[in-house]
């Protein structure tokens, strides 16, 4: 599961719609990262099966496409 956008006070200073990026908790970077390296070796082993012979079908990978396949978890 991508990691949740960390809500930002407006008494902060920071208003919704301001252009700057949202902030994350190093416990939410650290989630993403483990996700991607998740869907990382999944999808490694996936493609070798594939190549095998051992699971039938179609393989598309989204090798190099990690934060937006995670962000879409």
């Amino acid at each position: 599961m991508a990691a949740p956008k960390k809500a930002v006070a407006k008494d902060q200073g920071q208003e919704k719609g301001t252009g700057s990026p949202p902030e994350f908790t190093r416990e939410q970077d650290l989630k993403a990262l483990r996700d991607m390296l998740l869907i990382r070796r999944f999808e490694e082993k996936a493609g070798q099966l594939y190549g095998m012979g051992a699971i039938g079908g179609f393989a598309i990978s989204t090798s190099g496409r990690k934060p937006s396949s995670s962000a879409c978890r």
